[in-house]
């Protein structure tokens, strides 16, 4: 569920990170806006990582992997994608 309802974070990171930096970039932007702009990019790294470890763990329990394993094996393998 949690997967299939926010997959779109992880298709769409990229494209969410340039508009965040576009937004920055805009001078026509009030100054009390910008500070907030890291911070939103940083939820936003956080939930596609949960995202991307969700759907690890998910594969590998279907593989008929443990869950306590596929956990720590998801949570090194988001690190190394860079989901996390």
């Amino acid at each position: 569920m949690c997967i299939q309802q926010y997959n779109y974070l992880v298709n769409d990171s990229k494209a969410s990170q340039l508009k965040i930096e576009e937004i920055y970039a805009n001078d026509s932007v009030p100054l009390s806006i910008k500070p907030d702009l890291p911070v939103y990019n940083l939820q936003n790294i956080n939930a596609t990582g949960a995202v991307v470890l969700a759907g690890i763990t998910q594969d590998l329990i279907s593989k008929g992997v443990s869950q306590e394993n596929a956990q720590l094996a998801g949570s090194i393998l988001a690190v190394v994608a860079g989901g996390v």
